[in-house]
């Protein structure tokens, strides 16, 4: 609704305003400030003609009523509805929680991959590193065999009869040096030892067989202190110490053995 004219208005105030034109008025006045100034210096002025006491009163409470409903210019501001600035401070609080969530999720997440990939790392060097020390042990293994293999072919040589020395004393050289690197191998030892005695019985003079079952006897002896209880070792001693005499009463002026 447009604001009344100023005869409208003061029809209102003389109360000449019908009534069905009269509450349109009102309801507007109530919600326009610049009607109600209007008829707040209309109240001020002196009496119009034709208006009563009685409508000068009910004019005075609808001013009143309407100055505590519409706002003028003078009133001093009301407080700002802080509502919408909490709900604002919330939401941004919420914003931040959410981002430093973000964050601290995404570092964990890239920490935890970037440890899953050293981890990765190291168990596939573990991992190479065990392979090529199984290698290097199946391929020192393998030439072990290798040499083995080498070694037993020319030791069943050296055991035929009519074998060279040179193939008696290769096998005993090898069985010295197996002894030598494995301290602990009873095999070698007994293996050495014999080659010992071959060597002796194959002689061609009393001095090197002396000199070869002497050998053969330490070596027996050595291995009688490891292994006591051993029939093998103590027989095969036995038969290199009486080797050993019939070589020395062979070999001039080599002393017997014993006392």
């Amino acid at each position: 609704m447009q604001c009344p004219s100023a005869p409208v208005l003061e029809q209102l105030l003389t109360g000449e305003l019908a009534a069905a034109d009269a509450g349109p008025v009102r309801a507007h006045i109530e919600v326009c400030p610049r009607c109600q100034s209007h008829l707040d210096a209309a109240t001020d002025a002196p009496d119009l003609p034709g208006r009563s006491p009685a409508d000068n009163a009910d004019l005075s409470r609808l001013l009143n009523r309407l100055r505590q409903m519409t706002p003028r210019d003078d009133d001093p501001p009301r407080p700002a509805d802080d509502t919408g600035s909490g709900l604002l401070g919330t939401l941004t609080t919420l914003v931040v929680i959410l981002l430093i969530a973000l964050l601290v999720g995404g570092w964990y997440m890239v920490t935890r991959a970037r440890r899953a990939e050293e981890l990765a790392r190291v168990e596939a060097e573990a991992a190479q590193a065990a392979m090529m020390q199984a290698n290097m042990v199946a391929e020192a293994a393998k030439t072990a065999a290798e040499k083995d293999q080498e070694w037993q072919v020319l030791e069943a040589r050296a055991s035929k009869p009519g074998a060279g020395p040179a193939e008696r004393e290769a096998v005993t050289a090898f069985w010295a040096k197996r002894v030598q690197d494995r301290p602990d191998d009873g095999v070698a030892r007994r293996k050495l030892a014999a080659s010992w005695v071959a060597q002796g019985d194959a002689a061609d003079n009393p001095e090197k067989a002396v000199a070869a079952y002497t050998a053969a006897v330490a070596v027996l002896e050595e291995l009688r202190q490891r292994e006591p209880d051993s029939p093998f070792v103590k027989a095969s001693l036995d038969a290199a110490r009486e080797s050993l005499e019939r070589a020395r009463k062979r070999a001039p002026g080599t002393p017997p053995e014993g006392p």
